[in-house]
């Protein structure tokens, strides 16, 4: 996933470069040309032995994989649009989060607005909520009256977004556990069917 997705230009692991071994651990994984620790470190190091070299060295190597996770891109068919833009707010909230408590606020205010309407075009109203509440606190560290009014309001209707929504997945995790279990209770959840499309339609 990582070989396939992760940016060009990347400081944490560089397949291309031979004279690390971090990237010599990856080509060996990606190439399927070992598949146990020992394995690893007998290519690595000589012998099959894992010493304390190699355990910090695939400890390091771990974390840097899970680095690149922050820095994967989403231009292909790898997943919908909807995931893609989920992403994308994650990534501004996160941005956001750290300009903020590095007082970056006038920065971060932009990020958060760029975050909302993301979540806005796609129905992100998790994400949307989470940006509002940042933008909330920002306003309330520069005593922004105004601006927390607004956003307050705002976060309001989608606080009451959200809880329609949650109600909804509750129900239709319910149908699917339902329907996927025994079969005296498919046809229990059947008559209560009528019932929870009124609320489906209700809620929507």
């Amino acid at each position: 996933f990582i070989a396939n997705n992760a940016l060009g230009s990347n400081a944490l692991i560089n397949p291309q470069e031979d004279a690390t071994l971090e990237s010599k651990l990856f080509k060996l994984l990606q190439n399927n040309e070992v598949k146990t620790d020992k394995e690893a470190s007998l290519v690595l190091y000589g012998t099959a032995e894992l010493s304390s070299s190699f355990r910090m060295l695939k400890s390091r190597f771990q974390k840097k994989l899970f680095n690149h996770l922050h820095l994967v891109r989403f231009d292909s068919d790898l997943s919908i649009n909807f995931n893609r833009a989920e992403h994308k707010c994650l990534t501004l909230l996160t941005e956001a989060h750290v300009l903020w408590m590095a007082s970056e606020n006038k920065l971060a205010v932009k990020v958060l607005l760029k975050a909302i309407k993301i979540a806005d075009e796609h129905g992100i109203t998790t994400m949307k909520v989470k940006a509002l509440e940042q933008l909330r606190k920002i306003h309330i560290d520069a005593s922004n009256s105004l601006g927390f009014e607004e956003t307050e309001w705002l976060l309001q209707e989608a606080y009451q977004l959200e809880r329609d929504e949650r109600e909804a997945e509750s129900l239709y995790s319910i149908i699917i556990i339902s329907v996927k279990g025994a079969t005296v209770i498919k046809s229990q959840i059947l008559d209560e069917f009528p019932p929870i499309i009124e609320k489906f339609e209700s809620l929507w």
